[in-house]
């Protein structure tokens, strides 16, 4: 089959669907998204030649109603597409085409039935190069309430990215066999924010290594380089029986992510993330993360460097969790190398510190009051340094060791802090031993621990 021009322009299409719970619509879609190019087009003839298709000033509005309180709207304007010289050879598996050309503004895309939306102001396709302005994932509801709302009570996200650019995007390579194939992909100013409210049950549920999910895609991906710039990150965790949420807080950050793949080529294969940024605006620190690409390669590596911190930063989030707070304290010097896997890891860490004070207090009568006694034994078994002389050639620094199982029913974030903190706990001066003799005294670490640790509320994500 041969034809000259395909033009169609300025159309505008509305179209309203009510899915019923026979409404087999959807299953059939997805089927049809399976098959292949070819599959699709066979019953037109073995070859296909087109030498332009051409849409101006598209507009859709597409929207889907599930219930009464469930309304998806997918909407797409003023679109414009062309494509040259189609050459489909369904005899021979072959695809090729020129001069693609895509423009859309204002597209919004319902996601997660609708709890959430995707938002973009502009989406641009020119040959082998992509361009979204103004990326926002919005949610529905604020994040004190989405929690509830949501079926599987899941936390609250909000996503903004400034510009998404993909370069060298391999279009007749994904047509052929799928294969996803991008050259660099650059994304500048997201601003990721996450709130887990744990005043919600939530079925214990196993989770993935973040790296599983790349190794497991339904499609071949294959993306050299991932460039990030100027990210920051808010994580808010509101605890059981709490009214103010702890924050934690990454700005700054750029990460430059090489060689993303589940193309297994060589034994011992990995991702490798390079980034640096701050911790609460500034403890600025560098890491190096490797995550594997072959999945029976079961190891990650990471490996990062603090030179220097004020501890107090950290009561933003430790204070509304724990009824604690560090009164003084500054990082020297931090370096830990982990070595783990889905099942389990260790950690090596050195952390040099002056200067560190605990401080346990309680809210009566909308004020905050020291509880003296318990600070003093508190104080009486931390090492307020470490080295415990500093300046000192003789006194040696406290080194810190530790192997740990994972609990497979935490996030893999979750699972970096549960290496961490007893690493932290050590290097302060409460080793094993002591945590257990001390296990009253050391009320503040108790407190920290069942914050964040792996022995948890297993009912809790």
């Amino acid at each position: 089959m041969e034809l000259n021009r395909i033009s169609i322009h300025t159309p505008s299409v509305e179209i309203f669907q009510k899915i019923t719970p026979t409404d087999t619509s959807t299953e059939e879609k997805t089927d049809s998204i399976q098959t292949s190019l070819y599959d699709q087009f066979s019953l037109l003839g073995d070859r296909i030649n087109i030498r332009t298709i051409e849409l101006t000033e598209g507009n859709l509005d597409f929207t889907s109603q599930q219930n009464e309180n469930e309304v998806n709207n997918q909407k797409v304007s003023n679109t414009d597409f062309s494509l040259q010289n189609i050459a489909l050879d369904n005899e021979n598996k072959t695809f090729t085409y020129e001069n693609i050309h895509l423009y859309s503004e204002n597209l919004s895309i319902p996601i997660d039935n609708g709890f959430y939306t995707l938002d973009m102001e502009t989406v641009e396709l020119e040959d082998k190069e992509i361009n979204i302005n103004r990326f926002h994932l919005n949610p529905l509801y604020s994040k004190t309430e989405f929690a509830y709302r949501h079926p599987k009570h899941q936390d609250w996200f909000d996503v903004i990215v400034d510009r998404v650019n993909i370069q060298d995007i391999d279009l007749p390579a994904f047509f052929l066999d799928t294969t996803l194939t991008i050259g660099k992909v650059t994304v500048d100013n997201p601003e990721l924010q996450n709130f887990k409210n744990k005043q919600i049950y939530v079925p214990p549920k196993w989770m993935p290594m973040l790296y599983e999910s790349i190794q497991k895609a339904p499609v071949p991906i294959d993306i050299q380089e991932v460039k990030v710039s100027n990210l920051k990150v808010i994580y808010e965790e509101l605890a059981k029986n709490k009214t103010e949420p702890g924050k934690l807080v990454f700005t700054e950050l750029n990460g430059v992510l090489t060689g993303v793949t589940n193309i297994v080529s060589y034994p011992e294969q990995y991702m490798r993330l390079d980034a640096d940024g701050k911790l609460y605006g500034e403890g600025h620190f560098n890491a190096v993360w490797l995550l594997p690409v072959d999945s029976l390669n079961d190891r990650f590596i990471l490996e990062a460097y603090l030179p220097e911190m004020d501890l107090t930063l950290l009561n933003e989030m430790i204070a509304p969790l724990a009824t604690a707070r560090l009164a003084g304290g500054e990082v020297t010097d931090l370096y830990f190398l982990m070595d783990a896997g889905s099942v389990g890891g260790s950690i090596d860490m050195l952390l040099l510190y002056e200067g560190l004070k605990v401080d346990i207090f309680k809210i009566q009568e909308g004020e905050i009051k020291s509880k003296k006694f318990l600070n003093f034994l508190v104080n009486a078994v931390v090492r307020n340094n470490n080295p415990n002389t500093p300046g000192n050639p003789r006194s040696k620094a406290r080194h810190s060791y530790v192997v740990i199982k994972r609990d497979p029913y935490h996030s893999t974030f979750n699972y970096l802090w549960q290496l961490l903190r007893p690493a932290v706990t050590e290097s302060v001066g409460i080793s094993k031993t002591e945590q257990k003799i001390a296990g009253g005294i050391g009320k503040f670490f108790t407190k920290i621990k069942n914050t964040f640790s792996k022995k948890s509320d297993p009912k809790e994500k």
